[in-house]
């Protein structure tokens, strides 16, 4: 068993976001019931994110590859993108939606077509992180010029797409880089850097996002 945990202790940091991760997780179950529809969403890519880790430490473990774990749920990602920002219970646009709803399928079609097994998929994470990058910011935009938002620091929403905003332009150029960084090939010491630095960003916007969740009970008395 002890063994089990010596991966942990070389990379505390992604000791620390695998419990993170259980934050939105937990929370997000206690108030399921009556959660938004965009933040179920989220919840259960969080409860994903969680089962995602666990099984790429099962296969490291008996040291199997597990980059396509990760390459498989960047694509995974954009739909869980897709449906958290189309289902926005406050801000009812259609042509909004409608704009997520083709960006999204294009770009899943784009990381299908780029997808790799054996190491990082630079392309399906780039996307990502584009796709994310442009719906948050379309977002805001939508948000602070909706008269019927008075007060966006109650609005789950806002929190969530802070945490998205900040993990996703945080770590574009860390993802940009992937295939000399995050590679097989690449230095323990450097790998260690970027990921811990990609991890650091996960745990903020895990936070953030626990906030957004916290605060959904007000979301239908936002004044």
């Amino acid at each position: 068993m002890h063994q089990f945990f010596t991966p942990y202790q070389e990379y505390p940091v992604a000791f620390v976001a695998e419990l993170i991760t259980l934050l939105p997780v937990v929370l997000g179950s206690f108030y399921f019931r009556s959660l938004n529809h965009d933040i179920r969403f989220l919840v259960v890519l969080f409860f994903l994110f969680f089962i995602r880790d666990i099984s790429s430490n099962f296969l490291a473990y008996f040291q199997i590859n597990n980059l396509f774990i990760y390459n498989l749920f960047s694509i995974l990602e954009l739909v869980f993108l897709s449906l958290i920002f189309c289902y926005d219970d406050t801000i009812k646009v259609e042509n909004y939606r409608r704009v997520i709803r083709w960006l999204g399928i294009a770009c899943i079609l784009a990381s299908v077509f780029l997808y790799t097994r054996s190491d990082f998929s630079t392309g399906d994470f780039v996307i990502v992180r584009l796709y994310g990058i442009f719906l948050t910011i379309f977002f805001f935009e939508r948000a602070l010029s909706d008269v019927a938002v008075k007060n966006i620091v109650k609005y789950p929403m806002f929190w969530v797409a802070s945490g998205f905003l900040l993990y996703f332009c945080g770590t574009f150029f860390i993802f940009l880089l992937s295939s000399e960084v995050l590679s097989s090939h690449a230095e323990k010491d450097t790998f260690t850097l970027y990921w811990d630095t990609n991890l650091i960003f996960y745990i903020i916007f895990c936070l953030l996002s626990s906030v957004g969740i916290y605060v959904n009970r007000y979301a239908n008395n936002i004044s």
